[in-house]
């Protein structure tokens, strides 16, 4: 559709490049400069090297304007490319429709029904949203030179943003929470009035508590996560489970952003190392808290739905698949349409189990 709808219609040239911004930034010129010299030494002789000021173009549009090409699982990146049409489209960390691939081939789907599906309609997320207001701010202030001014940042912001920081209420007979309405980067930390007896202000030693242990479990997970990835399986599980059991009785409440993606991380650990039974507990308490964040359809909420699926599989529980599947099937159906390999993937797997609860009802 974007290809032939006027509306859509776009060439190189159209593209923004932030290149005042991009050349103040200390790390994008280091990038352009690794580029320049491997350039330099590919073309090297050659007269078909543009001028420096407009490489410079080319590279701003091209960071600015590309796309990470995901696998249908979302497992691997397989590359990057431009798609002009696409480029059309602004953020909103609670989006109205989402990018998937198949192979090289983009497609723009709906979450929602869209009246007039024009460029200024069509809003996507440039980045994961699993991230209070102000950090995705952050990021995308330094990856995509803009401040969010979307609800999700804003108006939004109290009831996304106290899930994920979620901490107990300091008072001694409230059993609700609070949450960190803001981190600066000078350490000033603010919070937002507790869910139950909506007391607003708080002990000094309380809110540095509350952020210092943020602050630190924030960087443990990042940690963590480079740790698995790096192939170190059963060194991030063991470490997962170790800061569990350290936080278990901390200020943190069971919501809290940085427990659940803890959890995560072990729920993969367990299954690269086959541990069944282990994984299936720590996916289900992930899924039981990431809803609470925020309402807006994820790929990746999908994906663990049949990750989850197919343990319950190995696990025998038919029963507890066929309602797993129902759900991821709905949402694979948006997410990646019906014509997809994984939506095929997904309704394969339901008549199967629904064939195996047949046989075990019988």
């Amino acid at each position: 559709m974007i290809s032939t709808d006027p509306y859509w219609k776009r060439s190189f040239s159209d593209l923004m490049s932030h290149l005042e911004r991009m050349q103040q930034d200390e790390l994008r010129c280091k990038q352009f400069a690794h580029v320049l010299s491997i350039l330099s030494k590919v073309l090297e002789g050659s007269e078909v090297l543009p001028p420096v000021p407009q490489l410079w173009e080319f590279f701003g549009k091209m960071v600015i304007n590309s796309y990470s090409i995901h696998d249908e699982l979302h497992e691997n990146v397989i590359g990057s490319g431009v798609y002009l049409g696409a480029s059309y489209l602004d953020h909103q960390c609670c989006p109205n429709a989402i990018v998937s691939f198949s192979g090289t081939k983009l497609a723009i789907r709906a979450l929602e029904p869209i009246t007039q599906p024009l460029p200024n309609q069509v809003f996507i997320s440039y980045i994961q949203n699993d991230a209070p207001s102000w950090e995705r701010r952050e990021e995308l202030l330094q990856r995509y030179y803009f401040r969010c001014l979307c609800s999700m940042c804003t108006t939004d912001a109290e009831q996304t943003d106290k899930q994920m920081t979620s901490v107990k209420c300091f008072m001694a007979n409230c059993d609700g929470f609070t949450g960190i309405k803001e981190i600066n980067n000078d350490g000033y930390c603010q919070l937002w009035p507790c869910v139950k007896c909506k007391v607003i202000e708080f002990p000094t030693e309380y809110v540095d508590e509350v952020c210092q242990l943020w602050l630190e479990t924030r960087k443990f997970v990042k940690d963590l996560n480079k740790m698995f990835e790096s192939g170190e399986i059963q060194n991030a599980l063991d470490s997962a489970e170790e800061n569990l059991k350290k936080v278990e009785n901390s200020l943190f409440h069971e919501s809290n952003l940085n427990i659940v993606s803890t959890m995560a991380i072990a729920k993969d650990a367990c299954i690269s190392l086959q541990l069944w039974e282990k994984a299936a507990v720590y996916s289900e308490k992930v899924l039981k808290q990431v809803p609470q964040y925020s309402s807006c359809i994820n790929i990746m909420d999908s994906l663990s739905l049949l990750k989850l699926a197919k343990l319950y599989i190995y696990l025998d529980r038919p029963t507890e698949t066929v309602q797993v599947l129902d759900k991821c099937e709905k949402m694979v159906r948006v997410t990646h349409g019906e014509d997809s390999a994984l939506h095929q993937q997904t309704r394969n797997l339901q008549q199967q189990c629904n064939m195996l609860l047949s046989m075990h009802c019988k």
